[in-house]
């Protein structure tokens, strides 16, 4: 097996530009495998790790006059859904929002999100400190939506 591998160095050694466009094979070859195992293996053999993740879903309001199939709702058309809903055990609100963290020279700018009552229940989550709010804390008011 040392006369093998040997025998492969020289041959190797030899010809550089079809050692190269060999280890540039390989390197293609394990880097695309890795990306796949990666990718199965976040959304297939560990997904999110909600309880109850079958049951969770996005609700989306559409305009068919501007074409939109997943639009925002008004806050009034949320509280109609709430206060009308017989299908869902807890609906919460969702509005992605981009927030500054001052303190620092300059502020850094922060993906959050603004989320109504209910939404850490829904998704099975709880503070490390504190409590999360209160349905009685919160109302339309307190979450704009986008229109």
């Amino acid at each position: 097996m040392i006369r093998d591998l040997l025998y492969a160095l020289r041959v190797l050694r030899k010809s550089p530009i079809a050692t190269a466009v060999t280890i540039l094979a390989l390197a293609l070859g394990i880097g695309a495998n890795t990306v796949s195992f990666v990718s199965v293996q976040a959304i297939v053999l560990h997904p999110f790790a909600y309880p109850n993740l079958n049951r969770i879903m996005t609700v989306w309001g559409t305009q068919p006059k501007s074409g939109l199939k997943r639009a925002a709702i008004a806050a009034a058309d949320f509280e109609d859904w709430k206060r009308q809903n017989r299908s869902f055990e807890l609906l919460s609100a969702y509005q992605p929002w981009t927030v500054n963290i001052t303190g620092a020279d300059r502020p850094v700018p922060v993906q959050a999100a603004r989320v109504g009552p209910g939404f850490f229940r829904i998704f099975g989550l709880s503070p490390t400190m504190g409590r999360t709010f209160e349905g009685s804390e919160a109302g339309a008011e307190n979450i704009r939506f986008s229109a």
